[in-house]
């Protein structure tokens, strides 16, 4: 493995609205005279035309550093809202992005990082959530980026809403608002406002502008226009059709009083992200529905990482003293786990307040048979998902984001309208959505593709089945607006995500086609026309003619992939299998230097701090067998003498021992608070600690640990669940969870874990190896196989070694269940099984970190990154590539009488994000492919860069 000076480690300026408030996240600065990447200029741009608004910030950062930094920027939109542009200054013009495979555009993003190039990507992460990263923002420079959104505007109290969040904590060198308001009439009215903005009447509508300095935009904009309450029709015309979005404004009236519930079940969201919400206003708002309702049953629950039952209570006369101080009194903590629901009550409706967002196990979630009322206050929220839980069910969403507590209760008390069904010629009109809508309030809006110029479609809402309202529209071609298509593409993904699974490929085609942020396609931007050849993403129509020239090239020239794949893993496995099947010499001592000048920490010169020995692992002595593949029987009758010799023998017979090391005990505030009180009091203490650490994911993995050795394993993964719900969709959070839960055993949720990690960052080949190892903990042997052999028919020359480390993984799971895998997939010529005493396996939850390991034999011979093989080959470390997540891979072929010592180096971090703590994982298997085969997985938290750890020893006594 090269080594390579460590480089600058990268700010991220994170924006992330939290309840009604916008805050602007400062990480705390580990290296001295590093400062925060800043935001320099934000103008935002709102235009109005009838009913749609477009709303885009242009943002430009500032890097006060010496370094090349990357920026991060993350923000919520409100149902209704999305993301239609993303542009990147790249050098000095606005590039545009392209839609793309998630997975494929992020890999082009880190990739082209690594090679000092511009990039930018616009990603969905949970819910209604985005995240732009951007690269590089120069040293003391300036980097711009350009993202707008788009919204059909809902009708409020008879009038247009508009609303603009803008609490921003942080002051803003230069900011500056301007709305533009076309084709308006009547002088619109500030709801909410900033200082020195007024309208000004135009020629076809009205215009207010502000420009500030040095300033801090603290305040919300909210517009209220007059209505006008005709039927509206927008059309795009495109090079393949023409799209319509149309708006039916309805009267406030259209309701009936639902019966009042005698049984209510009230689901309360206690997770972790629940302290993101106004609770005081849910509180509000249900004892404002409770006096309503008068006498009425309630069975509480709650839900978080588990589903508890927290009593029944009786209402009388609207009073609920009783209830509310339980809700008051509940803990947020922990993450979410929806498919935990499960009740037999019997009800007219439930109750649920929750942000909607299910961090921890994505199992299909089947809702009871009645109505979901769910409420929400959170910005940071998964509208789709609420959504979809109301309309399946027949129930209600009651947004206390967007509306007060007055609005939301008429919401509750009420029926109102339903789509019922459209009529039209399917000759004329096609593929119209949404083809359901609960709930209608104030206006409907709906889009569809108009074939020709001109037809007619008839809308029928009413209540349940029965029609009451009936409106026919004519659609023309004759008008031409902005964003027409995308507004109709948004909501055909939107009807096909009820059955997300199902619809993926077509969601996916939908999205690419117009231009969208989706759960399945990110926008991209890069700098050259070869970065989008390498990855065939479509780029900008500035590059589009060199690009097909290029591609027309590259797949003249293309071979088959599978078939280099493959022949890749070959060349690997037979240069492991050269070392394997080379006897161990008899030799003495070997004394020699074997320290490196590219490494200026000498081991020798290293004296580790002492340890006290955590637990041990002994293999209890069987009887030696043959080693036989399964489909491989053949190979095996044409190999070499010394082949059979090296490679039959089976190492169970040996008594093999391994002693772990306890981790390091963390000298933090928190770790000794917990060592004052009684065990019985550590997660009281933990709640406490919380307010102040409960931003670090390290405070949790600390706290789970000191509860697992206090015999609080229950209470520990709680803990270890708040990890995720820390950043959404973070999938190096996700990571560590996976390798945490493997530790402790919950082998089938580290599954769902590394299942949601390969989701994430499939791109990765150690995801995919994450969750084949999974697997096969977790019994689930032949989807280990699976995965295991999907890796090594993929051509990947810049991660060769860990398909070796893939190879012996796939040999040791077929040898150990023979007859009861199909392998009829696998290539016969990497079927080959290499036992060995003693395997170790080093890997971690950071990408760009280089961690290695370092062994000391019994001879006193080191083996690690620049001496990886001893002289009498007998043990050698397969190094990965560096600056990745790793893997590492020891193996001794036949212990030595004595002791081994086992470290592990952080040599470097060039992660291009705010220094972490590194969370490394070991699995230390003795008797590698026997059937005496004794496995245990550690996990380490790493902190210090050129820190060495000190992991435990091996011991074998020559039996």
């Amino acid at each position: 493995m090269s080594k390579k000076l460590l480089l600058a480690f990268f700010m991220i300026l994170g924006v992330i609205i939290r309840g009604n408030e916008i805050s602007s996240i400062r990480l705390e600065i580990k290296n001295p005279g590093e400062k925060a990447v800043v935001l320099d200029t934000m103008s935002v741009n709102v235009e109005i035309n009838g009913d749609i608004s477009v709303t885009t910030y242009d943002m430009t950062f500032y890097n006060p550093n010496s370094r090349i930094l990357e920026g991060e920027f993350s923000f919520p939109l409100q149902e209704g809202q999305k993301v239609t542009r993303y542009a990147l200054d790249v050098n000095g013009k606005l590039r545009e992005g392209v839609a793309a495979e998630k997975e494929k555009a992020r890999t082009a993003y880190e990739n082209t990082i690594r090679q000092k190039i511009d990039p930018g990507i616009i990603e969905k992460t949970a819910g209604n959530n985005y995240k732009t990263r951007i690269y590089p923002i120069p040293s003391n420079g300036y980097k711009r980026v350009v993202i707008a959104y788009t919204e059909v505007l809902k009708n409020k109290n008879g009038s247009l809403d508009y609303f603009l969040p803008l609490n921003y904590s942080q002051k803003v060198n230069n900011f500056s608002l301007e709305i533009k308001m076309l084709k308006q009439e009547s002088r619109p009215n500030w709801i909410e406002k900033i200082d020195r903005l007024e309208f000004d009447k135009m020629e076809s509508g009205y215009y207010a502008k502000t420009s500030l300095k040095n300033y801090k935009p603290d305040k919300n904009v909210r517009i209220s226009l007059p209505l006008d309450k005709k039927d509206k029709v927008y059309t795009e015309k495109t090079d393949d059709a023409a799209y319509f979005t149309a708006k039916l404004n309805l009267e406030n009236n259209y309701y009936t009083e639902k019966p009042k519930a005698k049984n209510i079940v009230l689901i309360w969201d206690t997770s972790n992200s629940g302290e993101k919400r106004d609770t005081e206003k849910e509180l509000a708002l249900l004892g404002k529905y409770f006096s309503y309702l008068g006498n009425v049953n309630i069975s509480l629950y709650s839900i978080d990482n588990d589903f508890l039952s927290r009593g029944s209570f009786q209402i009388k006369n609207g009073s609920w003293d009783q209830l509310k101080n339980t809700i008051n009194n509940f803990v947020y903590d922990g993450g979410t786990r929806f498919n935990k629901i499960s009740f037999k009550d019997n009800a007219d409706e439930v109750i649920f307040v929750t942000d909607g967002m299910n961090t921890i196990d994505s199992s299909e979630f089947k809702l009871p048979n009645m109505p979901f009322i769910i409420i929400n206050s959170s910005k940071e929220s998964d509208s789709g998902f609420i959504k979809y839980m109301a309309d399946t069910s027949n129930g209600k969403v009651i947004d206390l984001n967007r509306e007060d507590i007055d609005t939301e209760f008429d919401k509750m008390k009420y029926n109102y309208l339903n789509l019922i069904s459209y009529e039209y010629n399917k000759s004329e009109i096609d593929e119209v959505y949404p083809k359901s809508e609960s709930d209608i309030r104030g206006s409907f809006d709906f889009s569809g593709i108009l074939k020709g110029s001109r037809a007619e479609i008839t809308v029928n809402l009413g209540f349940g089945n029965i029609i009451t309202e009936t409106r026919k529209i004519l659609i023309s071609a004759d008008t031409n607006s902005q964003n027409i298509s995308k507004i109709w593409a948004e909501k055909k993904i939107e009807n096909l995500s009820g059955n997300y699974e199902k619809n993926k490929k077509e969601i996916l085609k939908t999205a690419k086609k117009y231009t969208l942020v989706t759960n399945e396609t990110s926008l991209i931007v890069l700098d050259r026309v070869e970065d989008y050849v390498s990855y065939e993403i479509i780029p900008p129509a500035e590059l589009l003619d060199e690009y097909n020239r290029q591609m027309a090239y590259r797949r003249k020239n293309e071979q088959d992939e599978k078939k280099n794949g493959l022949k890749e893993s070959v060349e690997v496995f037979e240069r492991r299998k050269e070392w394997y099947v080379k006897p161990v010499l008899k030799s003495e001592r070997v004394r020699e230097n074997v320290m490196k000048v590219e490494k200026n920490t000498a081991v020798n010169d290293y004296t580790p701090q002492p340890s006290m020995p955590a637990a041990e692992m002994q293999s209890e002595p069987v009887l030696n067998k043959s080693a036989v593949a399964l489909s491989g029987k053949a190979a095996y009758s044409d190999m070499k003498q010394d082949e059979k010799a090296a490679g039959s023998k089976d190492t169970g017979g040996k008594n093999l021992r391994v002693i772990i090391y306890e981790g390091k005990d963390r000298n933090s505030e928190y770790i000794n608070e917990y060592k004052k009180v009684k065990p019985e009091n550590i997660y009281e203490k933990y709640l406490e600690m919380k307010t102040k650490y409960g931003k670090n994911p390290f405070f949790y993995i600390d706290t789970a640990d000191y509860l697992i050795k206090n015999n609080q394993r229950n209470t520990a993964l709680k803990v270890l669940t708040n990890i995720p719900e820390l950043s959404l969709e973070n999938h190096e959070y996700y990571r560590i969870l996976g390798y945490k839960l493997l530790e402790t055993g919950d082998n089938g949720l580290a599954v769902k874990i590394f299942e949601k990690v390969l989701d994430l960052k499939g791109e990765d080949l150690q995801s995919i190896r994450d969750l084949a190892i999974a697997y096969e903990i977790n019994g689930e042997k032949q989807k280990a196989l699976e995965l295991m052999n999907s890796i090594l028919e993929k051509r990947t020359p810049n991660e060769l070694e860990l398909k070796g480390i893939v190879i012996n993984e796939m040999n040791n799971l077929i040898e150990k269940n023979k007859n009861k895998l199909n392998t009829k997939m696998i290539d016969k010529r990497l079927i080959y099984p290499m036992p060995v005493d003693y395997r170790v396996v080093l890997d971690w939850s950071k990408d760009n970190q280089e961690i290695d390991l370092w062994l000391t034999q019994p001879d006193g011979v080191r083996v690690y990154y620049s001496n990886s093989q001893t002289p009498d080959n007998n043990a050698v470390i397969y190094n990965h590539t560096t600056f990745r997540y790793g893997p590492e891979e020891l193996l001794i072929k036949k212990a030595k009488k004595g002791e081994y010592e086992i470290k592990v180096e952080y040599y470097a971090d060039q992660s291009q994000t705010l220094r972490e703590p590194v969370i490394i994982r070991l699995e230390i298997i003795t008797n590698y492919g026997s059937k005496n085969e004794k496995r245990q997985i550690i996990t380490r938290r790493v902190e210090n860069v050129r820190e060495f750890i000190d992991i435990g020893k091996f011991m074998y006594d020559g039996k």
